[in-house]
């Protein structure tokens, strides 16, 4: 349960921080989009790991 507490915690942090940079005047628009897209692909990595078996190794 630390674990999920942990990544849950991260994540609001991250959605925090894209929040705050959308709101800085002189943002790209595209760079954000490309940022939000590599911490998703990050945090399905995290999950990955943490649960141990790749998707084409499992049962």
């Amino acid at each position: 349960m630390e674990l999920e507490t942990e990544v849950a915690n991260a994540i609001g942090a991250v959605q925090q921080l894209l929040e705050k940079i959308k709101d800085t005047p002189g943002t790209s628009a595209r760079s954000l989009a490309v940022a939000r897209t590599q911490f998703e692909t990050a945090f399905l990595w995290v999950a990955n790991a943490a649960g141990g078996e790749g998707i084409f190794d499992g049962k």
